[in-house]
C-alpha cells in the first residue's frame, strides 16, 4: 500500500495533526516530535496524548529548556488545570522529563532530511 493510500485509509499522520514540520530538520520540531512520541506511545486514548500535547503547546512547553523549567509536577499541573482530571488517568509521566534531559546534555540533534 503507498502512504496516499494509507492515509486516506486511515487519516492524516501525527506530524500533520499536531503542526509538526519535520521535513524542516530544525531541532524544535525534532524535538516537537520526540515529546509527542512519547505521548503517543503511552497506553492511553489517542485523543488524550493529542489533547495533552495541545495543553502543552498552549503552555509554550515544547522545547526542552521548558519542560526541564518547568518538570513533572508543573506538566501535571497544567493538565489538571486544562482537564479537571485525577492525576491518575493523566498521560505524562517522568519520561518526557528525563527524555528533555537526555536530549540537553547530548545537544542538538543530527537529523539529514532526505
Amino acid at each position: 500500500m503507498k502512504i496516499e493510500e494509507f492515509i486516506e485509509k486511515y487519516g492524516e499522520p501525527f506530524s500533520k495533526i499536531l503542526s509538526v514540520n519535520l521535513s524542516s530538520g530544525r531541532n524544535e520540531e525534532i524535538v516537537k516530535w520526540l515529546l509527542a512520541s512519547i505521548l503517543y506511545s503511552k497506553p492511553i486514548r489517542e485523543i488524550s496524548a493529542t489533547l495533552t500535547y495541545k495543553t502543552f503547546e498552549a503552555y509554550e512547553v515544547l522545547t526542552v529548556d521548558r519542560v526541564l523549567d518547568t518538570g513533572w509536577d508543573g506538566l501535571v499541573q497544567r493538565q489538571l488545570d486544562q482537564f479537571f482530571l485525577s492525576p491518575n488517568i493523566l498521560p505524562t509521566d517522568a519520561s518526557l522529563v528525563f527524555a528533555c534531559y537526555f536530549v540537553d546534555y547530548i545537544g542538538q540533534f543530527e537529523v539529514e532530511v532526505a
